[in-house]
Formats: C-alpha cells, structure tokens, sequence
C-alpha cells in the first residue's frame, strides 16, 4: 500500500510517502512562502524522488487540525482534491496527537502545545503505550496557566513539551520539575508520523467529501467580528 500524507497546520509544509510501513520520501520546509504556494511543489519533489506518480498512492493522510485555520484549509483542501479526483480514500489525523508521534516510546507525559494565540494554546497530554499515543487529555483551547494547573500535568514526574506553542513558552515550561523541550528534529510535527498514524488506523480511512478541517474554535476574525457586535448592541 503507498500512502501520500501531508501536513500544512502550522508554519512548516510536511509531505511524506510510504510504501506499506517503509517511509520512502519526507520533505519538510519552512520559508517565507506560503503554504498556497510551496505545498504542491513540495509534493512533487516527494514524488520525483520517489519516482512515483499521484496514480500510485492508494490512501492519503491529512493532518486536520487544529492549527492555523488558512493553513489546515489549504492542507485538506488539497488532498480532498487528489483523492477525489484519484478516487482514493483519506484517513484524517490530529495535528496533536502528531506531534506526540513524533517522539515514539516516549518516558513520561507528552504534552503537544500550539499557539493559539489570544492568550491561549491548543494543547493535548498522551503516554505511550503498545499501540502508539494514548490520550490523557484531549485536544483542547484553553490558557497555558489553566491547562499546567491540570491534574495529569501535576502528577506527572516527566513531561516532554513540544510544538512551536512549547518554542514560544520555552521559559516557563522549563521551570516545571521534570520538563523537557525536544531537539529541534522532534520539536515539531512532521508528515511521516501522521503517517504512520493513518496506517495504524487505515480502517478508519473516509471518502474524501467526509473530511473537514477540526479548529477547536472560532476563528480570531470571528471572534472579532462577534465582539463587535455585541459591542453594538449594548
């Protein structure tokens, strides 16, 4: 089975292949360009070195969210295309729990943190066990200081945090016994760990149209614009 995934949740664009459970090609890159514009090349820089064609892929993988909402759209958007127009299906994953598995065996608690800016982080707790990243909390918005005085996080005698929420908070976290940020090759998500979580759950695969971005919450245009207007009926 050849799977295509692809990640475009946050500032870095992530394309990887596999082929059953050997990753062939996985193509990571963070630049000034948006996602709109290096994605697609990015893919088929994965398939040039793959000497693969779209034709090939028999399901897909897409990281929905949450994240940036520009970037989670143009990421399902473009697989729901290729898989539509292939009639191929998608297994659809969390932008967390990638995070999370992309520290394999993990001692401790894994805490994935993403800004979420407004005072808030997207964040979700998993332990690692036989059959990948189990959930200890699920993925939620809330304020950093509301999910730290979490229970799991006060028992817990390791944590590793990462994610650019743990880059941007990096000196607060590290003030917590027994905290850990990653090095930079594990600190963010990569598309070769959402696929390797669509293949552990490739029963689980959707047809195309099913797929929908996951956000968590409004986004800050809305909120904004909701603000306004209940400004203006006071």
């Amino acid at each position: 089975m050849k799977l295509l995934a692809i990640d475009t949740s946050t500032k870095i664009a992530s394309a990887a292949l596999y082929d059953d459970e050997m990753l062939v090609c996985e193509c990571n890159l963070q630049s000034g360009l948006t996602h709109s514009q290096r994605l697609m090349p990015l893919v088929q820089d994965c398939f040039a070195l793959a000497g693969w064609q779209p034709a090939d892929i028999d399901l897909f993988a897409v990281v929905c969210g949450p994240g940036s909402f520009t970037g989670v759209r143009i990421g399902v958007s473009a697989v729901k295309g290729m898989a539509d127009a292939l009639g191929k299906p998608v297994v659809p994953v969390g932008t967390l729990e990638t995070l999370a598995a992309g520290l394999p065996h993990a001692a401790g608690l894994v805490v994935p943190l993403l800004d979420a800016r407004r005072g808030q982080v997207y964040a979700a707790a998993y332990a690692w066990g036989d059959e990948g990243p189990g959930q200890v909390i699920a993925p939620c918005a809330l304020a950093l200081d509301e999910l730290l005085a979490h229970e799991a996080l006060a028992k817990a005698q390791h944590i590793i945090f990462l994610g650019d929420g743990a880059v941007a908070h990096r000196q607060r976290l590290l003030q917590i016994p027994g905290a850990a940020l990653p090095p930079a090759h594990s600190l963010h998500q990569r598309a070769a760990a959402a696929g390797y979580l669509a293949l552990m759950r490739r029963e689980e695969a959707r047809d195309a149209a099913d797929i929908e971005p996951v956000y968590l919450r409004k986004s800050q245009a809305e909120q904004a614009r909701e603000e306004r207007l209940h400004g203006a009926k006071r």
